[in-house]
């Protein structure tokens, strides 16, 4: 009669209830109070006890029987039902979302690694080619560097949605746990008001703890005795019984100790190579682990804002404006601080290695490093590129078809042209084309966009921009002699 989405299943036992009706004054359970048949007192009796157990967000309390025990359910508000569905919703919805971010994320995992090995192997080809001097091996250097940096570029990007979908997770998960709770706490209130609760005993109050107690018995257990001399044996003539019996300490373990003591302060004081370049790549590694996180903190706040907007909305606990922006402040003060404790790390890494006079793979590009032979920007490689893409011989022609013209320090050019007009008038003058440019001379791709570009100059035969020095000089004349 009942819908069973709409009745909590847990059941308490009601014994201890004592039933004053007869067999024959037993009713319908279904009933209300108003469809019950009037008895009397008893009903009425009746009535009134139920009223004082149920709240206002029930509606009825009603009984139940079978065949071992008497026991009463709770029937709940359909406001209280509907939350609680959807709270189961959302939560499911949550739980779905966390296992795909789990999912992206050893996804995401798998990339770096793989994006790690691809980035290993391509630093030991680039010092494999610049430890080769042969003509081959300096002419890949370049190509080497660029896919290296492009590895790099890509496992730091990597990084960065490795962090955003941590950052999702660890919200979302958040929001999972926000909802179990509010659940929870509605089914609590719910049996509580039902008075389906068992007595909880109090609880003993919370001993307060003593520090200076606690910091006493740690220092007796942490204290170190001082090492007994070890007994001779029982046979040693020498042994004599006594309070200091025993050898007397040998100076050659006195020196062994000293020596191992010496070593080990050396190791801490002269780092190997691989020691300070490992220190440097974890500092450079932390320092754009830094950045990264400071400059995505809008991203976040701007998520963190619409949560709370979507809070507000729905009737959930939400910050205020004024708090959530003081919060925000907060966390952009403590990233400041971190990126800045990072640089000054990353720059005491940078200074040892400096120090120690070590070539950092892949810093041909920086500064503040050890200069090597194929670091920087050769000045001879611009007139390298120039000497292969660009038709000398061409240039020349054009150049030697160009008449005598130079314009003197008082002369303007319209006046000029039109006092050499002559000269001009059999000028074939030929300009420019774009593909003719050094900046575009390209391979691949881009060569094959700048010859489709020249093929369709050549078939619209397009006009030459440059008019005749006749138009130039009428236009000079008609400006000057506009009203």
């Amino acid at each position: 009669m009942f819908s069973k989405s709409a009745v909590i299943a847990v059941m308490h036992s009601a014994r201890k209830r004592h039933n004053k009706n007869t067999p024959g004054d037993q009713v319908d359970p279904g009933l209300t109070q108003s469809d019950r048949p009037d008895d009397g007192d008893t009903h009425t009796a009746t009535g009134s006890t139920l009223q004082t157990r149920v709240r206002k967000i029930f509606k009825r309390l009603f009984r139940s029987r079978n065949v071992k025990s008497s026991s009463e359910g709770l029937l709940l508000e359909e406001d209280l039902v509907e939350a609680l569905q959807n709270g189961f919703v959302l939560r499911r919805k949550a739980q779905d979302q966390n296992r795909q971010l789990e999912v992206n994320i050893k996804a995401l995992d798998e990339t770096i690694e793989r994006t790690a090995e691809s980035k290993l192997k391509s630093e030991q080809r680039l010092e494999a080619l610049e430890a080769n001097s042969s003509e081959n091996a300096q002419q890949q250097l370049p190509t080497a560097r660029q896919h290296l940096e492009s590895v790099s570029t890509f496992a730091r990007g990597l990084e960065v949605h490795k962090y955003k979908q941590e950052r999702k997770l660890m919200r979302s998960k958040e929001r999972e746990q926000g909802i179990k709770a509010k659940i929870s706490a509605a089914l609590e209130e719910a049996f509580e008001h039902g008075g389906a609760l068992a007595q909880v005993d109090e609880v003993d109050p919370t001993v307060e703890f003593d520090l200076q107690e606690f910091l006493d018995s740690a220092a007796t257990v942490l204290a170190i005795p001082e090492l007994a001399d070890e007994p001779a044996p029982a046979n040693d003539p020498e042994f004599q019984p006594g309070p200091d019996a025993g050898p007397e300490p040998k100076p050659e373990r006195e020196e062994e100790e000293s020596s191992q003591d010496n070593d080990l302060e050396s190791v801490r004081n002269d780092p190997t190579e691989e020691e300070l370049l490992r220190t440097y790549a974890t500092m450079k590694t932390y320092a754009r682990l830094a950045e990264v996180e400071f400059d995505m903190r809008h991203d976040v706040f701007e998520e963190e804002r619409e949560e709370n907007d979507r809070a507000e909305e729905c009737g959930e606990d939400f910050e205020s404006a004024l708090a959530l922006d003081l919060r925000h402040l907060q966390v952009t003060q403590r990233l400041t601080r971190a990126v800045a404790l990072a640089e000054e790390d990353l720059m005491r890494a940078k200074q040892a290695v400096l120090a120690a006079d070590i070539a950092v793979p892949g810093s041909d590009l920086e500064s503040g490093f050890k200069d090597d032979v194929n670091d920087g920007y050769r000045v001879s490689l611009e007139q390298e590129m120039m000497d292969k893409s660009v038709d000398k011989p061409r240039l020349r022609k054009w150049l030697a078809g160009i008449p005598d013209f130079q314009v003197g320090a008082g002369d303007s050019v319209p006046e000029k042209l039109l006092a050499d007009e002559a000269a001009f008038q059999d000028w074939d003058a030929a300009s420019v084309e774009i593909w003719e440019s050094v900046s575009l001379v390209a391979e691949g791709s881009d060569r094959r966009r700048i010859d489709q570009w020249r093929e369709l100059a050549s078939s619209r035969n397009a006009v030459s921009v440059s008019a005749p020095p006749a138009l130039y000089i009428a236009a000079s004349t008609d400006e000057n002699h506009a009203p």
